[in-house]
């Protein structure tokens, strides 16, 4: 499998890439949106405790502490969002099969190559059948809505 696609705009190949495409946007939301929503709710906390006039009725010790927690807290949560990472091919394929539902695995077979007997011809007859067939599995697969857990996150 080679690490460089091109995206042909048209036909099969075509829509197939985008739907990797899609599955990779898919896949950064599912990792992006649980560390956002960290940062997210620290940020509405701190401003329901200002809203609520809590900081001034503190003591000085308090105050810097609590202050400090919320520090570490919203740096924690920037660190958790700048781990996310671009998902590679192999996971927005394997998310496009996961999400259609369909056997044996098409996308991840469809990016395979032809090593041996490319030049006995009815290999290459057979070779032909299998990517075709392949090729008519890819119409049937379905990227889906993004499904971001917010209980955890990996």
């Amino acid at each position: 499998m080679s690490s460089r696609h091109t995206i042909s705009r048209s036909g099969p190949e075509g829509a197939f890439e985008r739907k990797v495409l899609l599955s990779k946007w898919a896949l950064l939301f599912e990792q992006i949106w649980p560390r956002a929503w960290i940062m997210l709710g620290l940020a509405v906390l701190f401003i329901a405790v200002s809203l609520a006039g809590l900081w001034p009725r503190l003591p000085e010790l308090p105050h810097k502490i609590m202050l400090g927690l919320f520090g570490l807290g919203f740096v924690g949560a920037v660190v958790a969002l700048l781990g996310v990472r671009w998902p590679t091919r192999e996971r927005a394929l394997r998310r496009v099969e996961t999400v259609s539902g369909i056997q044996h695995r098409p996308a991840s077979s469809y990016e395979d190559t032809l090593t041996l007997g490319a030049e006995d011809g009815r290999t290459a007859a057979l070779w032909r059948a299998h990517r075709q067939r392949l090729a008519a599995l890819l119409a049937k697969l379905r990227v889906g809505r993004p499904a971001p857990r917010t209980a955890r996150y990996d």
